[in-house]
């Protein structure tokens, strides 16, 4: 019996092409989502939903709650150092991170893509994935995405190399 194909690798960012990305976003509005997405693998919709409580609040962490998840459970993704660097200036910030509307978001967001020279879907999710399997494995990845343990493996195993993964995290402004 002919099994259905995998639909494949996602498409992911270089280090390179994320910091270029950080860059050209640097100074808009949008930078601080593009940056908790690239560093936490948080879904863009989770993001837009997100105020700064969420990502100061907890001593190591950026806390999603259940209520503003796809998958209704709440989770803790490590706020690591590269993160806490990038959005050092919001460290005292309150209230939501992104009040207009999900396409005023969409909008500003590819016109930084294309500044950036960037192209693709869902690429900092699926980044962030695959640079953090490499580190942590797939229980504690599907963890942190609100995944399956067999969708994390199927999706993001061996995409990239240990030193790639340490470059995405150790990205600095």
């Amino acid at each position: 019996k002919n099994e259905p194909a995998p639909a494949g690798s996602p498409q992911i960012l270089s280090p390179g092409g994320f910091d270029r990305l950080l860059h050209a976003a640097k100074g808009s509005e949008i930078f601080p989502i593009i940056a908790i997405a690239g560093f936490t693998g948080a879904r863009q919709a989770e993001i837009l939903r997100l105020d700064w409580g969420h990502v100061w609040e907890r001593p190591h962490h950026v806390e999603l709650e259940a209520h503003l998840t796809k998958t209704r459970r709440r989770r803790l993704v490590p706020r690591n150092e590269a993160l806490i660097a990038w959005l050092d200036k919001y460290r005292n910030s309150k209230g939501p991170i992104w009040s207009q509307s999900v396409k005023s978001f969409e909008a500003k967001y590819y016109r930084i893509r294309e500044k950036a020279g960037i192209k693709g879907n869902n690429l900092l999710r699926h980044s962030y994935a695959s640079y953090r399997f490499t580190q942590i494995g797939e229980d504690e990845l599907a963890k942190e995405l609100g995944n399956s343990p067999e969708m994390i493996f199927s999706n993001y195993r061996e995409l990239v190399e240990p030193s790639a993964a340490s470059q995405w995290f150790n990205l600095r402004p």
